[in-house]
């Protein structure tokens, strides 16, 4: 390892003789944090170390250089720091007890990304390069492809239409059939773990050892909320390729809605999880049906594997499982049931016209059938007929009604009302429009009240909004949902204000990273340096500190150019170099993650 930087950390352009980077604006005096690997530190050989990327329970990824090819990589470290620590010579070393899991983690890490590499011919993968062993622990380095998440992309670009996500997804099932070909559950597919590569497609990354799948972990385990299938969150539960599909459906949830599909363990209690309206009129009737198929709580109700997917999202195939479930006593297996098991699909006035019997996701409960009361055919004579026999039959019909008034009661299909008021019997209503409304209107509590719709009012600060007037509802209004169900309405705490403090004389990084926490946006000019100035401290702000501005405002900030090159010509108040979205946004991007630390979000 040279003492000498060769290579920013931030980015891998040449800065030798360099203490900020031209490119990026990394500090170059900054040390890595302990115990990740000292940037310039060469792994292999070959792999030139640089600054993180991201880091779990299991270990690190770090931005790094290979020497050979003059590109960049992604170079991934086996470091599970609650079982192990990196000793002066920078070997891992296990600690007291956990030796044993630390060696089988590893393997099980090497065993990974040796079949990882085998697939590296197939352009349907980020590609790994090389995979090894030092310093006590093991390395995979990968190809850097890939610079925005499908979850950033949706940040920027809001809900995509199924014509562009289906292209943009479209080796993904491709993907997965080749992992569970080669036994690897991923087990953590997610808008983060996706990446927008040169070909405008979207590839998988984010891979960990299937021991940090499940909930039983010795370490934190790596379960991505809302994406995670139910069975993750039982230890006794092995995984499968029913699990990737749940979470490849609710990537596409979230890609078509605009929002994560709620945790699969919330869902288990109350499962409210609806397509809303407007999502559901765009799409075929095939892929609403295949997107309910794959979202199913129980694995075995889900498309069980890849070819199954397939076969769902073929609109003839759909078309043919239709007609033969609409047959009597026809036969069709499980995804043929899954995908026609929609409960709001055969709704108009609030009643399904077939209602199923009430399903318990939890465990079975026995349930008593009453006896069954003989049917004569027309021909046939009863024998010994008598009076005793009809009370008989009038009695079991009787029991029988109350029995079946007592099940739609429990199912929520008839309720009734003890207290006089007004009863409602429909099981499923269609949202209305809160928006504009005061969080006090009486239609929140007359809604509360007659489908036990559970509300949530959420104070947000809104500039353009009044004080408690409602501004967003996260069930869209006219879509149908079913009684019990939960709704979160936003409602306004008015503009918020912020009183600008005084940058000028610190240097801009820091006064960048203020404004994040400030809530404040900014713009970035270059003054010219006559002299006596500092490089690339802020000379003058506007508007000045002390100024009262609403979050969100844009400051301007001029900063000291360098001394050495003199006047710009033609100008003097200064020349604008960028716009904060540019060459600061990499630098905003490390500081974020301070930010975010100190006010812990």
């Amino acid at each position: 390892m040279s003492e000498q930087i060769l290579f920013c950390p931030g980015c891998m352009n040449d800065v030798t003789g360099k203490d900020v980077c031209p490119y990026c604006g990394f500090d170059l005096k900054k040390q890595q944090e302990s115990p990740f690997l000292p940037y310039q530190t060469v792994l292999g050989g070959k792999y030139i170390v640089g600054d993180i990327l991201e880091r779990n329970s299991e270990g690190v990824t770090y931005l790094g250089l290979d020497n050979m090819t003059n590109s960049c990589v992604r170079i991934r470290e086996f470091l599970p720091s609650d079982l192990c620590d990196r000793n002066e010579n920078g070997m891992l070393v296990p600690r007291e007890n956990y030796d044993v899991t630390f060696t089988s983690y590893r393997r099980s890490f090497l065993d990974l990304w040796h079949k990882l590499a085998k697939l590296r011919h197939l352009d349907q993968f980020i590609g790994v390069r090389d995979v090894f062993e030092s310093g006590g622990t093991a390395y995979a380095v990968c190809d850097a492809d890939g610079t925005m998440t499908l979850g950033q992309y949706l940040d920027e670009n809001g809900p995509m239409q199924w014509s562009d996500l289906s292209v943009k997804l479209s080796d993904l099932p491709g993907a997965l059939e080749k992992l569970h070909a080669n036994g690897i559950i991923h087990g953590g597919i997610a808008p983060d773990t996706l990446f927008l590569c040169a070909d405008d497609r979207f590839r998988l990354w984010g891979f960990t050892i299937p021991e940090l799948r499940a909930v039983d972990a010795p370490v934190a385990p790596e379960i991505r909320p809302g994406y995670a299938a139910l069975e993750q969150y039982v230890s006794t539960e092995q995984l499968c390729p029913a699990t990737d599909i749940y979470a490849l459906s609710a990537v596409t949830y979230r890609s078509l809605t605009g929002k994560a599909p709620l945790d699969a363990q919330t869902r288990l209690s109350r499962d409210n999880l609806t397509i809303p309206a407007e999502t559901a009129k765009a799409l075929p009737e095939y892929v609403t049906a295949a997107l309910i198929a794959g979202l199913q709580l129980k694995r075995e109700d889900r498309p069980q594997n890849i070819q199954a997917l397939r076969d769902a999202l073929d609109p003839e195939q759909y078309q043919r499982a239709r007609k033969a479930a609409a047959k009597p006593n026809a036969t069709s297996n499980v995804l043929s049931n899954a995908l026609l098991r929609d409960p709001l699909s055969d709704l108009e006035d609030g009643l399904p016209e077939n209602e199923p019997k009430p399903r318990i996701p939890d465990e079975p409960v026995a349930i008593q059938e009453p006896e069954l009361v003989p049917v004569l055919t027309k021909d046939a004579k009863p024998a010994g007929s008598s009076t005793a026999t009809v009370v008989l039959i009038s009695v079991a019909i009787v029991f029988i009604m109350l029995i079946l008034f007592a099940a739609l009661a429990l199912t929520g299909l008839i309720t009734f009302n003890f207290s006089g008021g007004k009863t409602t019997s429909a099981r499923v209503f269609e949202m209305p429009d809160f928006g504009g409304r005061l969080k006090s209107d009486a239609l929140i509590e007359q809604y509360a009240n007659d489908y036990d719709l559970h509300i949530t009012l959420q104070q947000e600060n809104a500039k353009d909004v009044a004080p408690d007037v409602i501004f967003e509802q996260d069930i869209a209004p006219g879509t149908k949902v079913a009684r019990g169900s939960n709704l979160t309405l936003k409602y306004s705490r008015g503009a918020s204000t912020v009183s600008v403090p005084n940058f000028v004389g610190l240097p801009f990084t820091e006064t960048v990273y203020y404004l994040g926490r400030l809530n404040l946006t900014y713009n970035i000019i270059e003054r010219p340096n006559p002299g006596g100035n500092a490089a690339g401290t802020v000379a003058v702000m506007n508007p000045a500190a002390g100024s009262v501005v609403y979050e969100g405002t844009e400051i301007q900030i001029e900063i000291w150019g360098d001394a050495s090159l003199g006047t710009v010509s033609g100008t003097e108040s200064g020349s604008e170099i960028t716009n904060s979205s540019s060459i600061l946004s990499g630098i905003f991007g490390r500081l974020s993650e301070g930010v975010q630390g100190i006010l812990g979000q």
